[in-house]
Formats: C-alpha cells, structure tokens, sequence
C-alpha cells in the first residue's frame, strides 16, 4: 500500500496542476481533495476536471449550510427575554420592531421583531473586565439612538461608553472608568449635525463632534451631577441641562457658557418640542413644568396627575407622530396628555406583579399607538388604543 502522505502529495500535484488548487505546500483543500478521490474512483480521468470543480462544489454548499445552521444554533441559544431590571430602552425610529434594552445585569439586548425575541448584544464589554472584583456584566444606565443613522447606537455603563455604527454587531469604546450618575436624552444626538453629542456625569458635561473619538469640556460650572440632557433639534448649539438640586441651565454656544433658567430642584427629565423647539418640558423634584420660550418663563403643568406623583415624574417622551402627545412616567404609573400638558389622564392598565416593579424606561412605538415600558420585571407593551397590556 502507498503510505498516505505520497497519496497526499500525488492529489496536491493533480489538484494544482489540473485545477487550480491551493499551492500551500501542494495541499488541495479539504472540499478539492475529497473530490479527487471521488472523482478518480468514479470516472478515472474521463471528464475529470468537470467532476472535481462539479463535487467541489457541491461539498463547499454543504459546509456552507452546516455553517448557518451551526450560526442559528447560536442565536437561539443566545435568545432570551429581558425579565428583570431594564434600566434604559430605545426603539429605532425607522423600524418600530427594533428595540435595544439596557438591563442591570444581562448588558444591552436587542429585538428585531417587536420585543417577542431578544439577543444580547454585549461585544462592547471588555474580556477581562472587572465589577467590584468579580467577573459580571456592567450594568447598562443608558442607551440613545442616533436619529439620522439609527444603527449608530451609544451604551453608557457601569465602566465606561460604546459605541456602534452597525447595530450592535462591532463595537468601539469611547470612554472608559465608572461614570457615577449618569442620564442624557435621546435628543442628545444632533439632527442637524450627526456625531455631536453631550455626555453628562458628576461635575460636567463632555462633548464630541466626531461620534466620539475625541472630547472636549462643556462645563455648566456645576458641582454636582448633571442628571439630564436634551439637545435644540433645530439649534444644535443650544442645550439643557438639569443638575441635581440646582435646577436646569441653558447654553446657546455649545456649552461654552450657560445660564441658569429654572432654579432649585432636581430636572429628572427634559423633553424639548421637534417642531417648535421653544417649548421644553421637564419634569423637576418639585412638579412638571413648561415653557414656550425657550425657558425665560415656566408654567406648571399636571392638570391630572396626582400631586403626589408629579415630584417623582422619571421620564418624559413626546409621540414621534402627534407632537401634542406626550407621555410621563413615575414608578409604577404612566399618564398621558394630547393637548400638550394642559390635561393628563393615567393609563389604566394591568399593573400587577413583576411589571409593576420599578419603572424606568418608556418607548412609543413611531408606526402606532403602542408604547413600550421598562421595568424591573422586563419589556412591556402596553396598546393605548385599549389600553391593554399585550
């Protein structure tokens, strides 16, 4: 018998000679070699090269699918529902059924079909990354969508900010080390000037003008913690920002100086108008306000929500379709006004075990009336024209 390394070396000649096989160390590949041998075996050298590059073929189509079915294996095995803590939810303004969740301790996950399946998509966190000593997944504290290229999305975490151009598939860190409190809004991304955008945390407030790769100091002159941002989508050099119990400040020339407009408490949230950018609402420690003049007088608004709950108003989102809707979300309640605050009704809706626990996001879905809530016990999709849980 042939030893079976002359065998080897006698179809990598063959192979390179008559068919054009790899010329590593005249090895044909392993699809080439296994369709030598077959074809020798079948045909001898009748129609020889036509039988090798017709198997060849036929075996790299197998290989191919075992590939995707092996790639599917993954997905599904990746798949899974946000069931507890979600900090922070995103929804693509140009595909309703693309929604990104930040949670506390399973990092960022994304759904493509509406919030029925989730993938996590945590290749921003380094290998070796550390929490208190311990291997974990940082906890994800906000997400924002950029809205002219809505597959550029940030991750601000426990241990740094991320960033992807291509939904979450590769990822690029932009700042590292634990940012303390941290909240921006999602109207932080310029319209008018894509890869403009405010980070705020304890003490000030950074800026980039080039998605990321480099930053500079937007400083209110504040101490304490920039808790939210919202950016002028008709100004982009105009910004608010809310301080922790000092109000909220006002710069006109990107952060070189800024103005105090609305003084004490705490603005957990700012909202400002896509149409008429001089109406801003915020919900504040002390109530829910707003101004139509760009912030030179505040009325207070909440006509409809209990005083008890308007000081704990966390989140603020206008309807993408009809600007004079507006959302606000407390911990466990969700109102809801379509005159542009002067009137409130709170949704009712099932609120019971784990949905009712701690809410702390709310999406509004751009192609209906639905809207999507984070909480402690998951993504929820609430349909507001039955105000029925789905």
């Amino acid at each position: 018998m042939i030893p079976t390394i002359r065998v080897q070396i006698a179809l990598g000649v063959l192979c390179l000679a008559t068919f054009g096989c790899s010329q590593s160390s005249l090895q044909p590949s392993k699809e080439q070699g296994e369709a030598v041998r077959h074809c020798l075996g079948v045909l001898r050298f009748t129609n020889m090269k036509e039988c090798v590059e017709a198997k060849t073929k036929q075996l790299l189509a197998v290989k191919e699918a075992e590939g995707v079915r092996a790639g599917q294996r993954s997905t599904q095995a990746q798949t899974r529902r946000p069931d507890q803590k979600v900090k922070a939810l995103v929804i693509d303004p140009n595909d309703s059924g693309t929604i990104y969740a930040g949670t506390l301790d399973q990092g960022m996950l994304k759904s493509n079909d509406g919030g029925q399946s989730w993938v996590q998509m945590n290749g921003w966190i380094p290998n070796d990354v550390k929490y208190q000593g311990e291997p974990a997944t940082p906890a994800v504290t906000f997400l924002v969508i950029d809205p002219v290229t809505p597959r550029t999305v940030y991750v601000g975490a426990d241990n740094g900010m991320y960033k992807t151009t291509d939904g979450g598939v590769s990822w690029k860190t932009l700042f590292h080390g634990r940012s303390g409190v941290i909240a921006i809004d999602g109207n932080a991304t310029s319209y008018q000037a894509p890869g403009t955008l405010y980070f705020g945390r304890l003490g000030a407030i950074q800026k980039t003008t080039d998605g990321g790769h480099s930053w500079t100091t937007a400083n209110t002159g504040r101490g304490s913690a920039t808790v939210s941002l919202a950016l002028d989508p008709q100004r982009p050099n105009t910004i608010y920002a809310g301080v922790t119990g000092e109000g909220m400040y006002k710069t006109t020339d990107s952060g070189g100086h800024w103005k105090q407009i609305l003084g004490n408490g705490t603005p957990k949230t700012i909202v400002v108008d896509q149409l008429d950018s001089n109406i801003v609402y915020t919900g504040t420690s002390r109530g829910l306000f707003k101004t139509t003049d760009g912030g030179e007088n505040w009325l207070p608004i909440g006509n409809g929500i209990p005083e008890s709950h308007q000081p704990n108003i966390k989140a603020l989102i206008l309807s993408p379709k009809e600007p004079n809707v507006i959302y606000a979300m407390t911990n466990h309640t969700i109102h809801k006004s379509i005159n542009g605050g002067e009137n409130w009704k709170t949704l009712e809706h099932n609120m019971t075990g784990s949905f009712a626990m701690q809410f702390s996001a709310i999406g509004v879905d751009p192609s209906s009336h639905s809207i999507y809530v984070g909480s402690w016990g998951g993504v929820f999709r609430i349909n507001d024209d039955d105000s029925a849980p789905n």
